[in-house]
């Protein structure tokens, strides 16, 4: 039973195939935990840039420049996406904080725009 139960905790933790795609979701924590699917803390933030641009962000490099929640300068990859809706606009907005490559943190925020 608990073979069956670490199973089930493995296949819901590990990542998706690299044939999905992410969904962008209207609320910030659901967004979070999608993005951290993809791309868990301790990826590469190369992979995590390919990954985000071929769904649709833009990205751009940020280095040593102050971000949200953090009191000093980090390096960090700026990625962005602001679809056409007909009825609802959202800009999502998602930063990979990194270090040696390796992504340490994620910054996620989902918002209304006119």
């Amino acid at each position: 039973m608990m073979r069956v139960l670490y199973l089930i905790i493995a296949l819901l933790l590990s990542p998706p195939a690299s044939g999905e795609s992410l969904e962008l979701l209207p609320n910030k924590d659901d967004m979070f935990l999608e993005v951290r699917r993809f791309i868990p803390v301790g990826s590469q933030v190369r992979e995590g840039r390919q990954l985000l641009e071929k769904n649709g962000f833009r990205c751009s490099w940020k280095n040593g420049v102050p971000a949200p929640r953090y009191k000093t300068p980090v390096d960090y990859l700026d990625c962005s996406q602001q679809p056409d809706y007909l009825t609802v606009r959202r800009r999502w907005d998602v930063r990979l904080v990194f270090d040696q490559d390796r992504v340490t943190d994620l910054l996620i925020d989902v918002r209304l725009i006119q």
